[in-house]
């Protein structure tokens, strides 16, 4: 059927309903059903259900869940995912800062200095010792990124400083 404005109204109610019962299964007591609302909004890939991911990468106690929820938006291909992860580069759990710049590289490539900058800016050990591999593979034909790399040196945390020294070492020996 089809309603005033033209639209399939059947459709319509369909799909209203699974994103108010994904939203209800998000804030319910049983993981299954949390993890099965998380897989669904990966399904829906739109800007709300990121929205949504974003926010239990950050807000739901279960380990497993906040990683599904990150990685979903990794594989995500929508315009908004990308902001969505740079904001969980700072997060407080290293596998979700991980998951979130691996699932940035995917999405803005390998050789885009923007999302390596971003971590390196975070500050945080795990994904500053990534991104200086990945300043020290493209440092080998990028100035750019051998002066970013370089730059590293100066990082305050000491795993990205010697991450860095010795991605300088392997480029140039």
């Amino acid at each position: 059927a089809i309603d005033a404005a033209g639209k399939p109204a059947a459709l319509m109610l369909r799909g209203c309903g699974a994103m108010e019962g994904t939203k209800a299964d998000l804030v319910g007591e049983d993981p299954r059903a949390r993890e099965a609302a998380i897989r669904r909004l990966a399904e829906f890939d739109d800007a709300a259900s990121l929205a949504l991911l974003a926010e239990q990468a950050v807000r739901v106690p279960d380990h497993g869940l906040r990683l599904l929820a990150v990685q979903s938006l990794g594989r995500s291909d929508q315009p908004k995912a990308p902001t969505l992860l740079e904001g969980l580069l700072s997060h407080a759990e290293a596998a979700v800062r991980t998951a979130a710049f691996e699932g940035l590289r995917r999405q803005r490539g390998a050789a885009d200095l923007r999302v390596l900058d971003l971590a390196l800016k975070a500050e945080k050990p795990e994904i500053g010792k990534l991104a200086v591999e990945a300043l020290g593979t493209l440092a080998k034909k990028d100035d750019q990124a051998l002066t970013r790399l370089t730059n590293a040196l100066s990082a305050k945390t000491p795993e990205t400083r010697q991450a860095a020294l010795v991605a300088l070492e392997s480029a140039y020996p």
